[in-house]
């Protein structure tokens, strides 16, 4: 009889089970513990937050009415606005702003109250976290959601001396934000409202180091600077918010355009620094529109690639127009020599080049110009950009948070085809006739070739409508044209490569 071993102990499988079973407690109690010492951290940070921001208010109450006033705007004082401590050994970082508020109890300064600098709203802002860093803009920090978890905000009503308001020194300015890209013209809520004074450091202005100030605009689209100090041309404003457009002031034409038309300074833009009068109210208007993208692909009729076009664009938002001789838009955008990829014949269109804009495209129109096709496809003939503008060829335009994808259209010199073009003539002037119905017909070809297409804008047609019917070469084909108020017109075309045909119309009678 033989003895069987039966040492008992754990097999490989059941000691990788046992190892997963322990990674996951191990991991799952890792998370645990770290999310709790999170929490804890956060809680730590924000209590400290809540008692610092309660300190500097009470500190702020004990404070003069005219001294409580920041160095970054008017009221201007001494307090500052951005600042890093360090509090039990904790960083934060302090937001403070400081502004005059015109209450409608009393009546508005735009309904005839002269005395609108009503009291001071102070708000605190104290920041813990990545937003703690003081190379993180204000604005980002105040409006960013990224950094408001992190944060906590404390806002208190300074009323002047037994109520009593002084007759102001400054002025107001108004800034309105609103969407032209769509109808009715809507305002814009929460707009980021930035203004810097290149007076900064002058006698009533703020310092030049903290001259800055940021805002937001209100359900209505407006930011208001209540008390901005006097000055001619000196608020540099820009308006920008995630999805929409940037728009920005400019220095006023100060020079020759002969010299550089497209330098700020050497043309009359669309939005000008603003001035500031003693109790007056100064207004700026900003239109913007949601963001949108350009592609422009090269191609035949077919949408077969016709790769590594050069070409120049110009558009987009309109910065000014030139000052002096033929008045002309200057655009946000100007590049030269963009090419389409040689592997998919297309290009992603930014305003990269210009930091006003960022990696996107302004709405408006898209000028192409100056196309220089590769040497394999130097036969090749420009017909049109699609979609366009409906007034020039070589235009394509880009509506309010669209995403185009522009065709830039070529067509063969070598191949055999038909481009017919339908006119008519008015006051001596060539004029297109669009939507116009076009057969192109051949009874002797075998199958028989009859396909109608209608002219585009521009009265083009081009025939044939895919390569699968291509016409046939030395071929006569019959023409027939019809459209609406007009007489039907025939005619005929032989084919030889490339064939060009125009055929003009007559207003029935």
């Amino acid at each position: 009889m033989f003895m069987k071993n039966r040492k008992k102990g754990f097999t490989l499988i059941e000691g990788l089970v046992a190892l997963f079973v322990f990674s996951i407690l191990v991991v799952t109690f890792y998370k645990v513990f770290t999310g709790t010492m999170i929490h804890m951290q956060d809680s730590k940070y924000r209590r400290g937050a809540v008692a610092l921001a309660n300190e500097r208010m009470e500190h702020f109450r004990n404070l003069a009415y005219e001294n409580v006033a920041t160095k970054a705007n008017a009221p201007i004082g001494d307090i500052e606005d951005d600042e890093v401590v360090i509090v039990n050994g904790l960083n934060y970082r302090i937001i403070t702003s400081v502004f005059f508020v015109d209450d409608p109890v009393d009546g508005l300064a735009a309904e005839g109250d002269v005395r609108f600098e009503d009291y001071k709203r102070v708000s605190i802002a104290i920041v813990w976290g990545p937003g703690a860093n003081n190379s993180v803009p204000k604005a980002d920090v105040l409006n960013d959601t990224q950094y408001q978890s992190k944060q906590i905000n404390l806002v208190s009503q300074f009323v002047p001396p037994g109520g009593l308001e002084a007759m102001p020194t400054g002025g107001i300015l108004s800034i309105n934000a609103l969407d032209s890209g769509i109808e009715p013209i809507e305002s814009v809520e929460g707009m980021i409202i930035s203004i810097s004074d290149n007076m900064c450091d002058t006698s009533g202005h703020p310092s030049c180091s903290e001259s800055i100030l940021t805002g937001t605009t209100d359900s209505d689209g407006n930011f208001m600077y209540i008390g901005a100090p006097i000055c001619d041309a000196c608020y540099e404003i820009t308006v920008e918010k995630t999805g929409y457009e940037t728009r920005e002031t400019l220095e006023a034409f100060v020079g020759d355009d002969s010299i550089d038309p497209l330098e700020e300074g050497e043309y009359n833009p669309t939005y000008i620094h603003q001035s500031v009068a003693a109790g007056s109210i100064t207004t700026a208007a900003f239109n913007t529109n949601k963001i949108s993208q350009l592609n422009i692909k090269s191609q035949d009729p077919f949408g077969e690639g016709v790769p590594g076009v050069e070409f120049d664009i110009l558009g987009g938002a309109v910065l000014g127009t030139t000052a002096e001789g033929d008045i002309e838009n200057v655009y946000v955008l100007t590049v030269t020599n963009e090419t389409t990829h040689t592997t998919d014949a297309d290009i992603d269109i930014h305003s990269t080049s210009d930091t006003l804009n960022g990696d996107y495209a302004n709405s408006g129109v898209y000028m192409i110009d100056n196309i220089v096709l590769p040497g394999s496809f130097s036969d090749y003939t420009f017909w049109k950009m699609s979609p366009n503008d409906e007034n020039n060829v070589q235009n394509t335009i880009v509506d309010s948070d669209t995403d185009v994808e522009a065709q830039m259209i070529f067509i063969d010199n070598d191949y055999d085809s038909a481009f017919i073009r339908i006119v008519e003539i008015v006051d001596t002037e060539t004029v297109p006739v669009g939507e116009a119905s076009v057969k192109l017909e051949s009874t002797t070809l075998d199958p028989v070739y009859e396909v109608t297409l209608t002219t585009d804008e521009f009265g083009y047609v081009y025939f044939p409508e895919n390569k699968t019917e291509e016409l046939v070469d030395g071929e006569d084909y019959n023409i027939t044209v019809i459209v609406e108020d007009y007489d039907e017109e025939t005619d005929s075309i032989e084919i030889d490569k490339l064939t060009q045909k125009e055929i003009e119309l007559t207003l029935s009678s």
